[in-house]
Order: C-alpha cells, then structure tokens, then sequence
C-alpha cells in the first residue's frame, strides 16, 4: 500500500508541475513573440482557452485519491480484526471448506447435508430457491470454485463478517437433460462451458462454536 501510495503522489505532482509549466511557457511565448500589448493580447486569448488548468488535473485525481485512501484504512482495519481474532491458517481453511461445501450442495440440490450449518431461516430461504429452480425445469451448477481470498470485516458477538473473493462456472442446466440453460430455462445454444465469473460474497457467521460454524446470511456483492 505504502508503494502505491508513493506512486501516486509521484503522479500528481508531476502533472500539477507539469500544468504550471505548460502556463509558463504559453506566457512567455505570447510576451517575448509579440511584444508589448499585442504579447498580452496573445496571452489572454491562448493560455487560458488553450490550456486547462492544474486545477481540473487536481479534480480528476481526487477519485483514485479516495480509492487508495479507503483500500489503505480498509487494510488496517482488517489486519488489527485479524490480529485480535488470531486468524491463523486453521482459522481460514475452515471458512474455506464451509465456503466449498455450501456450493456443492447447492449445486446438487440438496442442502439437507447443511442444515446444522445454517439457520432455519437462511435454510428456508435457499430451499424456495431451489425449488423455485424446479419448477422452471433447471438445475444451478456452480464449479470449480476457487477462492481467491478470505478475510474478516467485523465482529460482533460472536458474529463474523467475513468476505470471500472466489472464481467459478456458475450456470444452470436443465434437469432432464442437463443441456446449458438461461435462468429462465431456455436452452442455450452454445453448449459450451461457460467462462469463469470473478464475484465477491459477504457471509455472516456464527463462531460461537470453533466445530460447528452456524451461517446466518449470504449475500452476493
């Protein structure tokens, strides 16, 4: 971060210097060209239509600005939660195999397997889903699942936030043939698998018990 954050304030003040010295350099020309009040004339009419001042270049940077500013405090944070929780290797590997279980359940239709691992709520509210699936005729298929990375946002309680950062083949088949389909159940015509889909999820997660995490919400950023 320390990095990133040098090379951009090596950026701006390049570009602000380099603006003063492209006003400069108008100035100059308009004065020494045309000499006396036609070199004023010259000035008003060219630096100021012709070149767009540093501030505008200021404006411009302001977003990346706050990126960088916001990704650095959102790495501190997350290293101090990650301190205080002492999450380790083990700590990760479990949310990881908590993350892989839930996809291939889901993707076999069948949660039944998970229900310790949820509330009834979030149970009740993946099984409509699935079913609302069957009635179109289709099947959710989501493979080879990759996770990226996974870190804590918040605790609260014994309630863990955390962010998984995952890749995958997330698509739907029909169930009886197990062609490609579009959510509505269209048979698509290119069978062919498709590409891998980059997606982030926010998952709350009861820890109260080291052996048995309870996940009370999913949501898909």
């Amino acid at each position: 971060m320390k990095k990133y954050g040098i090379t951009f304030l090596a950026a701006l003040s390049a570009l602000y210097l380099s603006c003063q010295q492209v006003a400069f350099a108008s100035f100059g020309g308009g004065s020494s060209g045309g000499g006396g009040s036609v070199g004023g004339g010259a000035y008003s009419g060219g630096s100021e239509s012709g070149h767009l001042s540093p501030f505008f270049f200021l404006l411009i940077l302001i977003g990346p600005a706050t990126f960088f500013v916001g990704q650095y405090f959102k790495k501190k944070r997350i290293k101090h939660l990650e301190e205080s929780l002492q999450f380790n290797v083990v700590y990760r590997r479990n949310l990881k195999l908590l993350f892989i279980d839930f996809q291939k359940c889901c993707s076999t239709g069948n949660i039944d397997e998970l229900r310790d691992q949820m509330t009834e709520k979030l149970f009740a509210k993946n099984q409509k889903l699935l079913e609302g699936y069957a009635n179109k005729g289709i099947e959710a298929r989501t493979t080879d699942v990759l996770i990226r990375n996974v870190y804590p946002i918040a605790m609260k309680d014994n309630l863990l936030t955390v962010e998984y950062d995952a890749s995958a083949h997330d698509y739907f088949v029909k169930s009886d043939s197990q062609q490609i389909a579009s959510k509505t159940g269209v048979i698509l015509k290119s069978q062919d698998t498709p590409k891998t889909v980059l997606f982030t999820e926010r998952w709350v997660i009861d820890v109260s018990d080291p052996d048995n995490f309870v996940v009370h919400s999913v949501k898909r950023g």
